[in-house]
């Protein structure tokens, strides 16, 4: 988990592609990744839980573009 106070949208969103760039590069690296941008006053507990909600869909679209690297659905069969 990290929090990046004062950062910008559009840079957070730079650094998740670069990122993810650099894991896709790399031989056997994958990694899923949520995040949350909030402003003002938030709830930290719902903050975390919307950013933990997005890394499990990152993680299931990974999955779905790379079939044959999901270690759940080799161990099913």
């Amino acid at each position: 988990m990290v929090f990046c106070p004062g950062i910008l949208q559009e840079v957070l969103g730079q650094q998740v592609r670069q990122l993810r760039s650099l894991a896709e590069n790399t031989h056997d690296v994958s990694f899923a990744v949520g995040t949350v941008y909030v402003t003002g006053e938030y709830d930290i507990c719902k903050a975390m839980q919307t950013a933990d909600e997005n890394m499990y869909k990152d993680k299931e679209e990974y999955y779905r573009r790379n079939p044959e690297k999901d270690r759940r659905r080799r161990s099913r069969n």
